[in-house]
């Protein structure tokens, strides 16, 4: 008789041949202060010297993000901001919200610019639902900022010319909000959406090259985030959900590999109402081995906190917690791989050497 084959099979290795994180690195430093209502998305640049935050006080910041100190401050037209996003070079910023509007800017030091006033900004309209999430596209296809892709709640996605202020390519096929998306190479990336579904596109055709059914129950397995595994040949990626869980996925396969969950975030003080524990968002070293996991509870905010996932043993190795537990919006690790930083609604802008 033919032995079961293990439940997961990318975790059917030898695991006492695999060294051990040291935990004792991850260090807390100062968070990053200045903005004063929550903090809902930030992104890096792909050099790692520039940080942009997106804030419901209706200002975008660029930081250097290890010094701490403010290289620029956008004030839009519009104060409700859902996304932002820098070019490679970081000479170009872009966000998108409440107005249904993608916004470019140049990025200059030491300078305040004052978009309600029209001063330097492009407009991309033609979402009839709000801006979710923008990712500029990598080069060379997108030549350092030359082109823009945004998700929406109208259930497309967009990609843009951002000189020209022109759509190239609308993107159909999901029947809900598009919540966000993430580039695989310079021309292929993957989405994710309030109706449960997971779809790969390409940004010279209309048609996804591929979709998947993540779940069954909107109210409790709703996709809230996505990160894309580094050098797996572009084929695998995670996602994060309302249920409390991380999953990794093989688009060769079309299906999870593996699920990254503990029972210990369910914990309750109240054994007849266990807390409503979600993903909020998720990011990945820079060699794959470390998933940052931002956790939610809409009940009770202790159980705000992020966990250090080892994606080849299956285990938490760290947990991260801030004074005071507010939820964490946004999670994303420099580009160096040195440190993971943390969007909050309490304001600030935590960060932890790694």
């Amino acid at each position: 008789m033919a032995e079961e084959e293990p439940e997961h099979l990318f975790f059917a290795l030898n695991q006492e041949a695999i060294p051990e994180i040291d935990a004792s690195k991850f260090k807390p430093q100062s968070p990053l202060k200045a903005h004063t209502e929550k903090v809902y998305s930030i992104a890096f640049n792909q050099v790692g010297d520039s940080l942009m935050s997106a804030a419901q006080d209706g200002k975008l910041i660029i930081w250097n993000p290890y010094t701490g100190t403010q290289r620029m401050v956008i004030l839009p037209k519009s104060q409700w901001v859902l996304t932002c996003d820098l070019n490679n070079s970081g000479n170009l910023a872009a966000s998108g919200g409440l107005n249904n509007v993608c916004s470019v800017y140049q990025v200059k030091n030491d300078l305040v610019v004052d978009s309600s006033q029209g001063q330097a900004e492009l407009a991309l309209a033609g979402h009839d639902g709000a801006i979710l999430h923008c990712r500029f596209v990598p080069p060379p296809s997108g030549d350092n900022g030359s082109q823009i892709v945004t998700s929406s709640g109208d259930k497309t996605l967009r990609l843009w010319d951002v000189g020209n202020r022109k759509t190239l390519n609308t993107f159909k096929g999901h029947d809900g909000d598009v919540s966000s998306f993430e580039f695989l190479d310079t021309k292929n990336f993957v989405s994710i959406s309030t109706d449960l579904t997971i779809k790969t596109w390409d940004v010279r055709s209309k048609e996804a090259t591929s979709s998947r059914v993540a779940g069954s129950n909107p109210d409790t397995e709703d996709i809230t985030s996505l990160a894309i595994f580094p050098d797996s040949n572009n084929q695998t990626f995670f996602t994060g959900s309302q249920d409390g869980r991380a999953c990794l996925w093989d688009l060769r396969m079309q299906d999870v590999v593996t699920e990254y969950y503990s029972n210990a975030i369910w914990a309750s003080q109240d054994q007849g109402s266990p807390p409503q524990v979600g993903v909020s968002s998720i990011s990945l070293s820079k060699s794959g081995r470390l998933l940052f996991v931002g956790y939610y509870d809409v009940n009770d905010p202790l159980h705000n906190h992020i966990l250090a996932w080892d994606t080849l043993c299956g285990n938490p190795v760290e947990e991260f917690r801030r004074p005071p537990p507010a939820r964490i919006q946004s999670l994303t690790v420099s580009p160096d791989g040195n440190a993971v930083f943390c969007a909050s609604w309490d304001k600030k802008i935590y960060k932890w050497l790694v």
